[in-house]
């Protein structure tokens, strides 16, 4: 199970490893980012920590697209029913199941080695 910290009254942090979700609870439950893909049954286990439902999602928030913030934003759409809010040009990519911009190196030899050694070619479907 992730780890679920409460910061403030209706505010969590949910530790996915490496990367946070946030839940905010006005009401209406709202999760910012959702982590790497295959990260739902941990925020759905944080949720249900809360002493809420993952039906209790109402608003889905990614801030940007890249794995680890949309990585599950799918499968936590289908599991909640939840209206998912992020930039056009992201939600194009996710319907059609990538989950990251297409990427490219910064300037100098090591940032280009680097890149070219660890960021994928083509984007990651989720």
């Amino acid at each position: 199970m992730a780890a679920t910290t409460q910061i403030v009254k209706g505010l969590w942090q949910i530790s996915l490893g490496g990367v946070n979700a946030f839940l905010i609870d006005d009401g209406d439950l709202t999760l910012i980012d959702t982590g790497l893909p295959k990260s739902e049954d941990k925020i759905v286990a944080a949720i249900e920590a809360t002493g809420k439902k993952v039906t209790d999602l109402k608003h889905i928030i990614v801030t940007h697209c890249h794995p680890d913030h949309a990585g599950s934003v799918a499968a936590l759409k289908r599991m909640s029913g939840a209206r998912v809010y992020m930039h056009p040009t992201d939600a194009a990519m996710v319907r059609k199941g990538e989950s990251a911009r297409p990427l490219s190196p910064s300037p100098g030899l090591l940032r280009g080695l680097m890149f070219r050694l660890f960021i994928p070619k083509e984007p990651r479907p989720i």
